[in-house]
């Protein structure tokens, strides 16, 4: 909604009585953009306007087209964001009245009006973050800042554009002390007026009335003199231009209250024209209008609630989320559609959310509003999905960013492990890929034999990990996007942590396998005997010691290493002896291309100086470490619930995980410096 704040500010005749633009701002259905020229008005009703905006669930943007003079400067301060044309001006000053009364009286206004520049200020400051000592010289010398100024002193938030009103404001109506040159305002003097000027800021003050006057002796010529001008006053011409401009203004306020009255019933604007042409008075247009509306109003039979079709409620509950998501983040992109809800505050969702349901929030604070949207459902024929409610679609957002962050932290394990599932909790064998007998010779229309597999398995069984996240009302009244973005994203993460957490807690930790032996052993065939850095050499002794690897039943496996798995302290030799890019100090000395065909892992959780090297489980016939989900629950799971107890969201993030080194074999360590 848009509104124009180009006049006087509690003027009928400009239509920017407090009354009317406050019952807009309550009510208006959409976020809120108020562009301003004005060079102020009455006090009392900026300060309603002022308010009104302030309290105002929809976004405020506040434009500066082209003057936003003493109180339209303070009703400018309500936006979320105040934007001003380069070439607009904003005026501060202090709240000026005029009285008639005794000193005690005089000093009485004086108070009031010392209290009202405190509130001035006060707002001033709130924006600015100026000091009362500050921003009162500014206001003592009626200061007339230009955009950049304004800019500077934190008044706005953004210059943009160049001023685009056209009404021209009168400055002759104010008793400003001195108005600069602006191509908006017609009067350009810079002086005061000489006395008793057009108060900016009128209140409505308590005044004694005027004192009797002492009676006085009237002589003869004195009321010769009395008689001489009352016939010269009875004599004088009537002023018809005057009396021109009179009928002009009353002509004016007529059709613009009828308008306004008009514009609040809803009925358009050309029955306000028909009623201003036909010249009626302000009570006889109220009630044409007033029967205009019983005509107009349907007859209403059907009193059941409120339908939207399935699709459309689901479609409109999908942008939302994506609008969430975005305003949490603006690294998510906007889904179609959901343009229409970018940058709204949590509330104002709930509120449209709410209203599409047939449910009125006109009545509602903020509160309310968000504990009603833990209660409220879509309407029935949207289906009973989690998204047909507004708490549901928030626990989706939530969801989204915990699943996504999982699948974006990173998962070194993967080079060398391999994936598989498990159907439940029990533990599961499983039998090496190497530990299976050889095939035997078959003469003619002789009998196929069983082949054997050995005795020896791996056992390991699934784990859970979890952790919940809980969205309450007041994250929706606080606006608190962290529950959307970095709260689950951290979660997420911590999943992928865990995985890792496992699998190298396997190659660090060196379990003991089925014989009774650890994973790394002399008798494995897959240990150095002492430490060596990576080189050459020592690669080319880790290929030998993989390749001559045999089966239980005695075959050569000719394992082929295809992973380097190193920490932070190796990583600059590791990514040395396998680039094709070395460059050697002596000639000759280069890389050989089976180095180069090693992948470099890089791993943070190994500290020191051991490496590792890997096959690849999925490349090759040959087991490493198998890392499993529950089946149908690959990665991080997420379920959401509304709480009963309280008024709240909770959704559950859940990891089901196991992992256990399955071969030997395929694995070759180096230890640690002694």
């Amino acid at each position: 909604m848009e509104i124009l704040l180009y006049g006087v500010v509690g003027d009928c005749n400009d239509g920017l009585e407090a009354s009317w633009l406050v019952s807009r701002i309550a009510t208006s259905p959409d976020d809120i953009t108020v562009r301003i020229n004005s060079l102020g008005g009455l006090l009392f009703d900026g300060f309603a306007i002022y308010n009104a905006l302030k309290q105002s669930p929809r976004k405020v943007t506040v434009i500066v087209d082209g003057v936003a003079g003493s109180i339209a400067s303070i009703i400018a301060m309500a936006g979320d964001r105040i934007i001003m044309a380069d070439n607009a001006v904003m005026m501060v000053h202090k709240p000026s009245d005029g009285t008639y009364g005794d000193a005690d009286e005089l000093r009485s206004v004086a108070d009031r009006l010392d209290f009202l520049q405190g509130q001035l200020v006060a707002i001033y400051a709130q924006r600015t973050g100026m000091s009362v000592e500050e921003l009162k010289p500014l206001l003592d010398a009626e200061t007339w800042l230009t955009a950049q100024e304004a800019l500077d002193l934190h008044f706005i938030d953004e210059i943009a554009g160049q001023s685009t009103a056209t009404n021209m404001l009168d400055a002759s109506k104010f008793g400003f002390l001195k108005v600069p040159v602006h191509p908006l305002i017609s009067n350009l003097s810079n002086t005061a007026p000489a006395a008793n000027p057009t108060l900016e800021t009128p209140m409505t003050l308590p005044t004694a009335p005027a004192p009797t006057p002492a009676p006085t002796i009237t002589t003869l010529d004195s009321a010769t003199s009395t008689l001489a001008l009352a016939t010269a006053a009875l004599a004088a011409p009537v002023n018809v231009a005057n009396e021109v401009a009179a009928a002009i203004a009353a002509e004016r306020a007529r059709a613009s209250s009828i308008r306004n009255e008009v514009a609040r019933a809803h009925l358009g604007t050309e029955f306000a024209e028909t009623l201003v042409t036909e010249g009626v008075t302000i009570d006889v247009a109220r009630t044409r209008i007033i029967d205009q509306i019983a005509t107009a109003a349907p007859n209403i039979t059907n009193h059941g609630p409120a339908t939207i079709p399935a699709a459309q409620f689901q479609a409109r509950a999908t942008a939302m989320e994506s609008a969430i998501l975005n305003r949490a983040n603006p690294r998510n992109q906007l889904a179609d559609g959901a343009r229409d809800f970018a940058g709204r505050r949590l509330i104002v969702l709930a509120r449209d959310f709410l209203e599409a349901t047939g449910v009125s929030t006109r009545a509602m604070g903020d509160v309310e509003v968000a504990q009603a949207v833990f209660r409220q459902r879509g309407p029935m024929n949207a289906g009973m999905h989690t998204t047909s409610d507004f708490a549901g679609l928030m626990g989706n957002a939530v969801g989204r960013t915990l699943r996504r962050a999982y699948e974006l932290a990173p998962a070194t394990f993967t080079s060398f492990a391999r994936q598989t599932s498990i159907a439940d909790f029990r533990p599961v064998s499983r039998i090496a890929l190497s530990d299976i007998e050889r095939m035997q010779p078959i003469k003619e229309a002789g009998e196929y034999p069983y082949l054997t597999i050995g005795d020896g398995s791996e056992q390991f069984q699934l784990a859970k990990w979890g952790g919940i996240i809980a969205i309450s009302w007041e994250t929706i009244v606080n606006d608190d996007l962290s529950a959307f973005d970095r709260i689950p994203g951290a979660l997420g993460q911590e999943a992928r942590q865990i995985e890792s957490d496992v699998v190298y807690g396997i190659l660090l930790d060196n379990p003991k396998m089925a014989d009774g032996k650890e994973l790394f052993h002399a008798d494995h065939n897959n240990l150095r005997a002492a430490y060596a850095a990576i080189s050459a050499d020592s690669l080319s002794a880790g290929r030998l010691a993989m390749r001559t690897q045999k089966a239980p039943k005695g075959r050569t496996l000719a394992i082929t290493p295809s992973q380097l798995v190193v920490g932070p302290v190796n990583e600059q030799l590791a990514l040395q002896y396998t680039s094709a890019n070395f460059v050697a100090a002596r000639a000759g000395d280069t890389n050989p291309e089976y180095n180069r065909a090693l992948s470099v892992t890089v791993e943070s959780r190994i500290q020191d100086d051991r490496w590792f090297m890997s096959a690849d489980p999925n490349a090759q016939p040959i087991d490493t470490i198998e890392y499993a989900y529950l089946s149908g629950a690959e990665g991080v799971m997420i379920e959401q619930r509304q709480g009963f107890e309280v008024d709240g969201l909770e959704i559950k993030g859940r990891l089901v995980f196991g992992a256990k080194a399955i071969d030997s074999r395929g694995l070759y360590a180096v230890p640690k410096k002694a």
